[in-house]
């Protein structure tokens, strides 16, 4: 199953351009580590949650904020967990490592007007509903959130408040952006991320 789509351009910012062919290397690696077989230590649930926040981790590096974002919290990128940590111990693989100078620090949060504090918010699915309901139909705050999709099958489908879904693609996780919300939001993309995404919109 092929993770990339011939989807050109996008939404880029400053520091966010990456070479391609990295790129394929870093989330290549992250597929075969899917694939049956290759890691007898780990547990299947803990090793999806050790690609799941691999994933996470990479995203980040290819994302701007704006500057006040860096004004605000210049020493640390903050990801936090709406109402349920379901990365658990595979987040310590992490955690404390930098994004471009910045630390990595989890947090979980009960609503989604908290997002502000965060950079990052990760959803599962089993609260994507609630957060739905919670969030304003245009977003105000520069946070990248990330919903849970990969234990389910599903079309591709913009939810309001997402930014991106994780989603299962056969043995693989492949990744959809709303080019939407990443707009109101005023993040940058770059255009080579947006290469190997899906990409979703809400603007009708």
């Amino acid at each position: 199953m092929r993770l990339t789509l011939s989807q050109k351009g996008g939404v880029r910012g400053p520091h966010t351009r990456i070479n391609s062919s990295y790129m394929l290397v870093v989330f290549a690696t992250l597929l075969l580590a899917l694939q049956p077989g290759t890691s007898h230590a780990a547990s299947n649930g803990y090793k999806r949650n050790l690609i799941k926040t691999a994933f996470v981790f990479n995203i980040a590096k290819f994302v701007t904020w704006p500057d006040d974002i860096h004004v605000l919290r210049p020493q640390t990128l903050r990801i936090c967990f709406y109402r349920k940590d379901f990365l658990q111990r595979a987040f310590s693989s992490i955690e404390g490592k930098r994004v471009r100078k910045r630390l990595v620090e989890s947090q979980t949060i009960e609503h989604a007007n908290d997002s502000a504090a965060c950079d990052v918010v990760l959803v599962p699915q089993s609260q994507l509903a609630r957060f739905e309901d919670e969030s304003a139909p245009q977003a105000e705050h520069p946070t990248l959130v990330i919903a849970d999709l990969t234990s389910m099958r599903t079309s591709p489908r913009a939810f309001r408040g997402v930014t991106m879904n994780l989603v299962r693609q056969g043995k693989s996780i492949g990744f959809e952006v709303n080019l939407s919300d990443v707009k109101q939001r005023g993040l940058s993309m770059s255009s080579e991320l947006l290469k190997l995404a899906r990409i979703i919109n809400t603007e009708h």
